[in-house]
């Protein structure tokens, strides 16, 4: 190759920042009904691939994924009752990669379609459990780790925002004398690491107080992380709050405003302060955090998790599909 045909290849100018918001790539951590799903839905123009159940009252576009594969004569769309598209994993990603619609696509949630990739797998090589299919670390890397990267990592490159929903788990760790907890996601840890190096911004949820005049405790954001929360951003010349309510009506629009406007982020801050960290109007405590959740974790406890996959994998196929 000469030095000219060499140049071409590289870039000549510095590539530009991202500016929308709707590109990112997001891992939200929140527990069970705290509005994970309503937060992702709200986004303009995007898909939901729903790997669970939980969905029926959110009127946006969406394909359930009832498998992570299928075998060639069974693949193709299956409509149920209520007009939803039926597709695999695998048939979905490559349907969005292919085609020019929607700007942003979430999974909801990432723990289960881990756990449909590991039951595909595991029928695939005639196993019970990872380790069945060869020497530990390779099973994992058979049955879950390589193909979740390969399709999940096909949908990354391209060119949307992705987001990736998953449920807040308390782990306990000894340190000396000491335990420490640290609030960090149900997912397996192959799966958790990759999401987590591929994220540009961690979003962890909790509960704040309930607060006079309100039904419903406020949900709180936290982009903070430390030893104790799994959490972060990679973002760099926008200043964005380290914690804040989210907007119940607007999350999308009050997230883009931070992007915007400095003064929103100005707000949404002092907010924070004086109605959670002050407990401005406050009448009750804020929420215990939730219990440990045993993770999809590389263990022995992986065969009740396929149990799990396998009972989900029935319920949806069944689910009036013509």
């Amino acid at each position: 190759m000469d030095t000219d045909t060499a140049n071409k290849l590289l870039p000549a100018e510095p590539t530009k920042a991202l500016s929308d918001p709707r590109r990112l790539k997001y891992l939200m951590i929140a527990p069970p009904k705290w509005g994970k799903t309503t937060f992702m839905a709200s986004i303009p123009d995007s898909l939901l691939l729903a790997t669970e159940e939980g969905h029926a009252f959110h009127s946006t576009h969406k394909i359930i994924i009832d498998a992570w594969d299928k075998p060639r004569s069974e693949r193709g769309l299956g409509i149920d009752d209520d007009k939803n598209h039926h597709l695999s994993m695998v048939e979905a990603v490559e349907a969005v990669v292919n085609s020019d619609r929607f700007q942003f696509v979430f999974i909801d949630t990432a723990d289960m379609a881990a756990i449909l990739c590991l039951y595909y797998h595991y029928k695939k090589f005639g196993v019970n459990h990872a380790s069945e299919a060869g020497d530990y670390g390779k099973g994992w890397d058979q049955c879950l780790t390589q193909p979740f990267r390969q399709q999940i990592g096909m949908l990354m490159k391209s060119g949307r925002g992705v987001g990736f929903i998953t449920h807040t788990n308390i782990v306990e760790k000894k340190v000396g004398r000491e335990t420490q907890t640290r609030a960090e996601t149900t997912l397996p840890s192959q799966v958790q690491k990759f999401l987590h190096t591929q994220a540009d911004v961690i979003l962890h949820g909790n509960f704040g107080r309930l607060r006079k005049g309100m039904t419903d405790r406020d949900r709180v954001i936290s982009m903070d992380g430390s030893n104790e929360i799994l959490a972060g951003s990679r973002i760099r010349n926008i200043h964005l709050p380290r914690k804040f309510i989210v907007d119940p009506d607007k999350p999308w629009q009050q997230w883009c405003s931070f992007f915007e406007d400095p003064k929103a982020v100005e707000q949404a801050e002092k907010d924070y302060m004086e109605k959670v960290l002050r407990g401005a109007g406050a009448v009750a405590e804020e929420a215990e955090p939730e219990p440990a959740t045993p993770p999809v974790s590389e263990s022995s406890s992986e065969a009740k998790s396929d149990g799990a996959a396998t009972t989900k994998v029935a319920a949806t196929k069944g689910k009036g599909r013509k």
